[in-house]
């Protein structure tokens, strides 16, 4: 038969003491005064320990030791030697965390083992020991402030030499693969936001008839990206296109463009150009017509490829400037 469980609060009324029962029929029970007070005594003697406790537990951590530490440590200043079972079960932590918080408590000499009637039992050292355990950590902060220092000492000797190894391998690339319409836009942005900066005469590869093609499909104005990274410029910073296209109504216009840009005309039939290359400093923008853009950040590659440009450049207004001169073949 299962015994009832009451939950009581009692007060005090007149030379009686009122006895409150929830579950109880009558609800309230007259005790004598001294019950009352004894009950109250009760409560008293258990609930002090419980709070004493806590806050025992919380004082430890602070000094350094971790919440299961302080748990088990507590614990066996309360019940003495102690099996691991018997810590396990008074602190709710598991077995296994059980012995490895065991081991900690030993190894910070807080916490000794003996083996009793074939039972190895744990027991407390004394609180002074805490004392120990907080110089010897002391110590070792200091210690490994020391090597710190020292290796910060070896370290400027060891840069110069670590440097030179870097730099006989060479920087190496930072590449980024982007893909579909927002990929795309993604490497726009990164380019207008980039050529702020930019220090150097930027160069651009395109074929007209691709973008516009790409501007249909994911809303890519092109020709405003191009003004936005002009505009950004410094003003003693120019922007050089080569360009092409196969049909009549996509050739460019010097009125859409500031003066800072360079628009350089190649003919698609001699010079297919099916890519947008964009150069910019050391990042170097490429993107197909099937909506695929990679984007490489090396100065070595960006240098090789300025040479390029400036070669293409070169040969084309030379090109130009004969045709024009002599008239068509």
């Amino acid at each position: 038969m299962a015994h009832p469980v009451f939950i009581f609060s009692f007060k005090i009324r007149g030379k009686n003491a009122i006895l409150q029962v929830p579950n109880y029929p009558k609800r309230e029970v007259a005790v004598g005064r001294c019950f009352a007070v004894y009950l109250g005594c009760i409560w008293h003697t258990f609930s002090v320990p419980i709070n004493a406790n806590i806050m025992l537990k919380q004082k430890l951590i602070q000094i350094g030791l971790t919440d299961y530490e302080a748990s088990i440590y507590t614990l066996l200043l309360e019940k003495g030697p102690s099996t691991a079972q018997k810590i396990y079960t008074g602190t709710s932590i598991n077995r296994v965390t059980t012995y490895n918080v065991l081991e900690s408590l030993m190894r910070k000499g807080l916490v000794s083992s003996l083996d009793m009637a074939k039972k190895k039992v744990f027991i407390p050292e004394h609180p002074k020991q805490l004392i120990e355990f907080l110089d010897t950590k002391k110590k070792n902060l200091e210690h490994e402030k020391q090597q710190i220092n020292f290796n910060q000492e070896k370290l400027k000797e060891l840069i110069p030499e670590l440097d030179i190894i870097y730099q006989s391998i060479g920087e190496k690339p930072k590449v980024r693969f982007f893909e579909g319409g927002e990929g795309i836009k993604h490497i726009q942005e990164l380019l207008i936001e980039s050529s702020k900066d930019t220090t150097k005469q930027v160069y651009e590869i395109f074929n007209e008839d691709h973008t516009k093609e790409l501007d249909k499909k994911i809303g890519l104005d092109v020709h405003h990206r191009t003004k936005m990274i002009a505009k950004s410029m410094k003003e003693n910073i120019s922007s050089v296109a080569i360009y092409t296209y196969a049909d009549e109504k996509n050739r460019l216009s010097m009125d859409f463009y500031p003066p800072n840009v360079d628009l350089n005309f190649v003919d698609q039939k001699t010079h297919p150009i099916e890519s947008s290359i964009v150069l910019q400093d050391e990042k170097v923008a490429i993107i197909t017509k099937n909506m695929t853009g990679i984007l490489i950040e090396n100065k070595d590659i960006g240098t090789t490829l300025r040479s390029v440009f400036e070669l293409a450049v070169e040969a084309l207004k030379i090109k130009n400037a004969n045709h024009h001169r002599n008239g068509p073949a």
